[in-house]
């Protein structure tokens, strides 16, 4: 009898896991100065692991991290926790070197890491051998119009990312261009998604950055890599006891920086011995107009002449025209104003420049032409454009003879009496009449005086009462119920396949709850928030990054642009639902 109830209780018992210290790099061999993750996960435990103890390091310094992530999974009986802490590492020395053993203390035993072997190139190595900075999963490439330019001319530069698994919360750190002047293109809010084949793998790619540099001088010059700190899938889910997505309650994610290949372009320098005097730097292509905005005027009055510069090029760079002006003219420093255009190809638009004229003689008065040289990089030759002379009449004042000058003056005259200064209103006091009642002992002096304070405390409770829903300040079974009234509607929107408002509304079920639990605005709530606000009142770490999970699956099905399918729609308002079950039992300072 006794072994029967051994063997059941065997059969029934889920497999525990053996507890083990793992690290490992998403790669062995890398250039100077680029990054590298190290993850170190512990298999046997997911919450009360502590950080690893890093080893010394000296071709590495720790740039940011630790970033922690939790995984549970019960797949035929057989029970998987872990924990893993990933730091990005940036190698600053080249050469071969090697990642000694990082280490924990856990439950009075002690854990240690392989040590793991790693090669580091210098930049000129790693150009001489070709070595490419594509990724397996995630790379970014960058596409250049051209490769050869004259200072000042325009060179597009497109960025691309191809990723061949899930990524989340990309955060871009914007390349270093170091003698070029830049200009942004407007991208569109929601990324556009394709399919992509690379080297016989498919891949969703996606243009992100889209930019127009105008170099300020010749030579080889260098744009530096492009950076993106993202989420992404973690291959660590291969070693899982089992890959099929059905038994899996959540991916991993590791965050991760992707850099793109640096950009090199041949600047040439202007050809000097063609360069005409008028030349003042403008290269692209260029028109130029000018107009009065009065054919006639008298001497000292005011003239404006506008000049207008149009087309392709650095707008913002123009130099002010050389004009000529008349000896007997006045003026003043222009006052400049550019309107740029970002199409889809080029940065162009117009510079207007305005001068304020002030003729001195009277007679005809003509501006001659306005020249304006610039260099044209397609046809590599310099040209100029013209303008028409404008003839200006300038005409005497119509005052007296020249040179008198009428002054004021005036005449004692006697005061007089005009008006009154004041002027009465009433001149007679009228009849005042007294009785005996007391305002203070009428209902009416008391409805006047205390019916406000009354309805403006009033409204004070009604906004109150309406306000709790969006701030969070609310109790766990209020916040609950109306929590549970969203997740039916998201399972409708679920149901009729429209599975982004099932995901939006879904994310505010659980921001809901989570505002009631924590005291706070929901719509303030972040990942670094809720993790400290959740430590602060000792609640379960567990249930923690159950809802930290669900959020980043949220997270993540927004920025796969409408892929997300009715069932995994489905599937992510049953676990909010499921989640949002489990907030009754919370109450201040307790756990799930």
């Amino acid at each position: 009898m006794i072994a029967v109830l051994l063997f059941i209780a065997m059969l029934f018992a889920p497999l525990a896991e053996a507890a083990e210290l793992t690290a490992t790099v998403d790669r062995t061999a890398l250039s100077l100065g680029e990054t590298v993750n190290y993850t170190v996960t512990f298999d046997g435990a997911a919450t009360g692991v502590p950080t690893p103890v890093m080893p010394e390091m000296s071709h590495f310094e720790i740039e940011s991290g630790p970033y922690m992530e939790t995984k549970f999974e019960i797949v035929n009986r057989r029970r998987s926790s872990r924990a893993s802490y990933t730091y990005v590492l940036r190698a600053n020395r080249p050469g071969s070197c090697t990642i000694g053993s990082s280490y924990i203390d856990y439950k009075g035993k002690r854990y240690a890491t392989d040590p793991i072997a790693m090669k580091i190139a210098s930049a000129t190595d790693a150009r001489a051998g070709g070595r490419s900075t594509e990724m397996d999963d995630v790379f970014i490439r960058v596409i250049t119009d051209k490769h050869e330019a004259y200072p000042g001319e325009q060179i597009v530069l497109t960025y691309k990312i191809f990723f061949a698994v899930q990524i989340t919360s990309p955060e871009i750190i914007h390349p270093r261009a170091t003698g070029f002047w830049t200009e942004e293109f407007e991208m569109p809010r929601q990324m556009s998604l394709r399919d992509e084949v690379v080297n016989g793998r498919s891949y969703k790619s996606g243009v992100f950055w889209k930019v127009a540099v105008f170099p300020t001088t010749s030579g080889d010059l260098t744009i530096q890599p492009m950076k993106i700190k993202t989420k992404v899938e973690s291959r660590q889910d291969r070693r899982s006891f089992t890959s099929d997505p059905f038994f899996r309650l959540s991916r991993s994610m590791q965050t991760r920086e992707i850099a793109s290949p640096p950009v090199t372009l041949k600047i040439k320098p202007l050809p000097e011995q063609t360069q005409p005097e008028t030349f003042g730097g403008a290269v692209g292509r260029f028109t130029i107009r000018a107009n009065l905005d009065k054919t006639e005027c008298d001497t000292h009055d005011a003239v404006t002449l506008t000049v207008l510069l149009r087309g392709v090029g650095n707008i913002k760079t123009l130099p002010e025209p050389t004009i000529q002006f008349p000896q007997d003219f006045e003026y003043y420093e222009p006052k400049s104003e550019e309107n740029i255009v970002r199409n889809r190809a080029n940065i162009e638009g117009t510079k207007k420049f305005e001068y304020v004229l002030i003729p001195r003689v009277s007679g005809p008065q003509v501006i001659p032409a306005i020249q304006y040289s610039y260099f044209d990089p397609e046809t590599g030759d310099y040209v100029t454009a013209s303008t028409q002379a404008m003839l200006l009449q300038v005409k005497h004042p119509k005052a007296a003879n020249a040179g008198e000058v009428p002054l004021p003056f005036g005449r004692k005259r006697g005061v007089e009496s005009i008006a009154s200064d004041i002027a009465f209103a009433k001149t007679h006091p009228g009849v005042f009449y007294t009785t005996s009642v007391q305002p203070q002992a009428t209902v009416v002096f008391w409805i006047y005086t205390v019916g406000p304070w009354l309805a403006l405390a009033g409204l004070a409770v009604v906004r109150r009462r309406s306000s709790r829903f969006e701030t969070g300040r609310m109790s766990i079974r209020r916040a609950v119920a109306l929590a549970m009234k969203e997740l039916n509607a998201a399972q409708k929107s679920a149901s009729e396949n429209r599975a982004e408002d099932a995901n939006r509304m879904t994310v505010h079920a659980i921001r809901v709850c989570l505002g009631a639990v924590l005291n706070q605005d929901p719509g303030s709530l972040t990942s670094e928030s809720i993790t400290a606000l959740w430590q602060e009142q000792k609640l379960d770490e567990a249930f923690k990054e159950r809802i930290l999970t669900l959020l980043d699956e949220c997270d993540r099905s927004r920025f796969t642009a409408g892929l997300l399918e009715a069932a995994d729609a489905s599937r992510l308002v049953s676990e909010g639902r499921e989640i949002v079950s489990l907030f009754e039992s919370i109450s201040g300072g307790g756990s799930a």
